[in-house]
């Protein structure tokens, strides 16, 4: 059975040129792509996003993720002991 969880999230990210290519790096989650244009960093960065948390999530790390980042979180998740 897949469990399916929901996770909202505001962050920023900030694209920049280096050299011919295009970064989007989320300074938030330490979290970054790199595309030949806006539209190529911009699905490389989802991806990138995507695979970060649903690693975290299978492995419950989520939440030790988030703090060793500095992230101050309003509402500790239910599955945390």
């Amino acid at each position: 059975m897949v469990k399916q969880i929901e996770v909202q999230l505001n962050i920023r990210v900030i694209f920049y040129r280096e050299n011919k290519k295009i970064i989007a790096h989320c300074p938030e989650l330490d979290v970054g792509s790199v595309g030949n244009n806006i539209k190529e960093a911009k699905k490389r960065f989802q991806e990138a996003l995507d695979i970060f948390l649903e690693y975290t999530l299978k492995n419950n790390t989520l939440y030790q993720e988030l703090l060793n980042l500095r992230w101050t979180l309003r509402k500790l998740p239910k599955n945390i002991n």
